[in-house]
């Protein structure tokens, strides 16, 4: 089930390109939905989303470390747009915040650079 969540969450931030993880969880449904939270790696207060399953956060982390796809800083009004926000006040930088902040990004594929 893994390798197809992972083929589905590929294909379509390769179609769509910027994706947030409301267009995801709209994308998988209840495949997306679980305990875990998906933090900033490095930077336990920083939080990227709430609720999700442990294959949907597998399934990205795997993305990104075959870099495939990356994440992107974005502005918390394309979750707005999308549908979705988090009642989390805003990592305006990366930094060791005392209490967890809520950093918005969106996927895009991994692009070389020269």
């Amino acid at each position: 089930m893994g390798d197809t969540i992972k083929q589905t969450i590929y294909e379509y931030v390769r179609d769509r390109d910027h994706v947030s993880f409301v267009e995801l969880r709209r994308l998988l449904g209840d495949v997306f939905v679980g305990e875990w939270n998906m933090l900033l790696a490095g930077y336990p207060t920083i939080v990227l989303w709430i609720h999700m399953s442990d294959t949907v956060i597998d399934a990205l982390e795997e993305l990104m470390s075959e870099k495939k796809i990356v994440p992107q800083s974005a502005n918390y009004l394309v979750y707005l747009i999308d549908g979705g926000t988090l009642s989390l006040p805003l990592a305006k930088r990366i930094y060791n915040y005392k209490k967890k902040r809520w950093l918005p990004v969106t996927f895009t594929i991994f692009k070389e650079t020269k």
